[in-house]
């Protein structure tokens, strides 16, 4: 039996197994320390979602996963030229969509008739979805934030599902005004946390999604569902005309609403094109992992500059 500590797991883990290939989805610390750790042991580190942008600490995380990662797997053509300009050979950058889209596209989610009966929904009434993280570098703000947010959306009375932020600094913060919502308003429900095919057979049900998740920017439009974007976390995401962007007003926030729930904006959305990808991602990493060969000549990184 062995007590690992979080420092010491990921090279221990790593050691054990003895892979060759390390594949990291996303800009978590957590995959920044995975790209560390395996570029350090010398594996092939194979990342999934650079040359993206966004406007929170994870920024600086997908940068240096970049930097550590000897393959890149890009949502689209703009996510190449970025990271070319970044100075990574053109070579190591594969154009492959964003994975959260398969499933998706594969239809491995909850129907209809199994969302309304395992949430207590009224499918035939408007359902609002908020998904609303805290920004790290406004975390004394984020309960504040979350509070602006639900005071909008209680205005509408309709049901709402809100599911918790993530553990990002500020996120106790939001939880308690959740809390507090969910206690005195009988139309809200919260959520800690839902499996992926749970959440996106709401996504497929709801009305509008409200927050600053990406899911409102990469997912959403492949269900044709508008989102209403709050706030500086997306900052610099490609979106699309699905998304209304606001700042944090409850006035902009219930205008922004009203708009994505209307028969005209829901029309206008029905021939929304996914930037992210066709939904065959999954595929196309396997078809080229399976044919990388594993040598000095892809291990030792250089600049193309």
């Amino acid at each position: 039996i062995y007590t690992l500590s979080l420092h010491d797991a990921l090279p221990i883990s790593l050691e054990k197994l003895n892979p060759d290939i390390v594949l990291l989805l996303g800009d978590r610390w957590e995959t920044m320390a995975g790209a560390v750790v395996g570029a350090y042991m010398n594996k092939l580190v194979a990342h999934v979602a650079g040359g993206d942008l966004s406007g929170s600490i994870d920024e600086p995380n997908r940068h240096v996963i970049t930097r550590f990662a000897h393959l890149h797997f890009v949502a689209n053509e703009k996510y190449r030229e970025r990271l070319m300009r970044m100075g990574e050979e053109e070579y190591r950058i594969i154009v492959v969509g964003a994975p959260g889209l398969d499933d998706i596209v594969k239809g491995n989610f909850y129907p209809p008739r199994s969302v309304e009966k395992k949430f207590g929904l009224d499918l035939n009434q408007p359902l609002l979805l908020v998904v609303q993280h805290p920004v790290v570098a406004e975390y004394e703000n984020a309960g504040q934030q979350m509070e602006t947010t639900l005071k909008a959306v209680a205005e509408f009375k309709h049901q709402t599902m809100v599911i918790y932020p993530n553990a990002d600094a500020g996120g106790r913060r939001m939880i308690r005004v959740i809390n507090e919502y969910e206690k005195k308003l009988p139309f809200f429900s919260s959520y800690e946390n839902l499996s992926r095919e749970a959440y996106l057979g709401l996504m497929a049900v709801s009305s509008v999604m409200i927050g600053n998740s990406s899911s409102g920017l990469v997912e959403a439009p492949s269900f044709r569902l508008p989102a209403v974007n709050i706030g500086t976390r997306q900052n610099g995401r490609i979106r699309v005309k699905n998304v209304i962007d606001v700042g944090y007003s409850v006035p902009e926030i219930v205008a922004a609403i009203k708009r994505a729930l209307s028969k005209e904006f829901v029309t206008e959305i029905q021939d929304c094109k996914n930037p992210f990808g066709d939904g065959k991602t999954g595929p196309r990493i396997a078809n080229v992992l399976s044919r990388c060969k594993i040598d000095s000549s892809i291990l030792q990184k250089r600049l193309a500059y």
